[in-house]
């Protein structure tokens, strides 16, 4: 339980960061707003990548305690 309430509580503070850093960076408002609309495809795609990692430890160290 814990672990998941740091892995979220990481995953939230790296969007805030990311939107925030979006939002104060000087550029005109298209430019903002464009790449405002490309980071949630990229966050899935990070996202996906490292579960999918993660899943495939999770299921190595599983399989490494179910042969002994």
């Amino acid at each position: 339980m814990a672990n998941t309430k740091t892995v979220f509580g990481l995953i939230a503070g790296a969007a805030i960061g990311a939107i925030a850093y979006i939002l104060v960076t000087p550029r005109n408002g298209t430019a903002a707003r464009r790449k405002i609309a490309d980071k949630p495809g990229d966050w899935k795609a990070n996202t996906t990548d490292s579960f999918t990692g993660w899943l495939e430890r999770l299921q190595q160290a599983i399989d490494k305690e179910v042969k002994k």
